[in-house]
C-alpha cells in the first residue's frame, strides 16, 4: 500500500512540475510584450472625406483559367469577363475607395443549369462593405453552364473579386 501511495505521490509530482513549466513559458511569452500593436482594432477613419483629388481604383475579377474537366464535368465559364473588369470599377465602395483600403472577397456562386447565377453566399469576407459591392459585381456575371457528359448541370464554384487602389 505504502508503495501505491509512493508512486501516486511522484506522479503527483511529475504532473505539478510539467504544469509549473508550462505557466513559467506562458508568463515568459507575456512579458515579451502583446502579439498585437497597441492600437489594435485600428480606430475607425474619419466620416469626413479625405482633402485633395479622388484616388483611383479598380476592382476586378481574377481571370479564369480555360474549363477544366473533372470527373467529366467541364466547369463554367465566365462569358462577360472584359465587361466586368471595364465597368467594375462603379462597384468599388466609395468610402473605401477615399480612405485608400483594399480587400479581396470570395464568393460562393450556384450557377444554374442554364447558366444564370443563383444564390450568392460570402466564403471569405473583405469586409462588410466590400461583401456587398463583390456581391452586386456578382449579380452581373453571365456563365456558360457548367456541363456533364455533354448536358449542362448547374454547380457551385468559388469566384474571387479584388478591389484595388492604382496606387501599387
Amino acid at each position: 500500500m505504502l508503495l501505491s501511495m509512493a508512486r501516486g505521490i511522484r506522479a503527483f509530482a511529475a504532473a505539478a512540475l510539467l504544469l509549473a513549466l508550462i505557466a513559467a513559458l506562458l508568463l515568459r511569452s507575456c512579458r515579451k510584450g502583446p502579439a498585437v500593436s497597441e492600437d489594435f482594432p485600428p480606430a475607425e477613419p474619419a466620416s469626413t472625406p479625405m482633402p485633395g483629388p479622388p484616388l483611383p481604383s479598380r476592382a476586378y475579377v481574377a481571370k479564369r483559367r480555360p474549363a477544366h474537366r473533372h470527373g467529366g464535368l467541364v466547369a463554367p465559364r465566365l462569358l462577360n469577363l472584359d465587361e466586368l473588369q471595364a465597368d467594375i470599377r462603379k462597384y468599388y465602395p466609395e468610402a473605401e475607395r477615399r480612405a485608400g483600403k483594399e480587400s479581396h472577397v470570395t464568393l460562393t456562386l450556384d450557377i444554374g443549369a442554364d447558366g444564370a447565377v443563383g444564390g450568392i453566399r460570402v466564403a471569405a469576407s473583405g469586409g462588410a462593405d466590400f461583401d456587398a459591392a463583390a456581391q452586386k459585381a456578382a449579380q452581373a456575371m453571365r456563365f456558360a453552364p457548367a456541363t456533364k457528359a455533354g448536358a449542362p448541370v448547374a454547380v457551385e464554384i468559388n469566384e474571387g473579386i479584388d478591389f484595388q487602389t492604382d496606387a501599387r
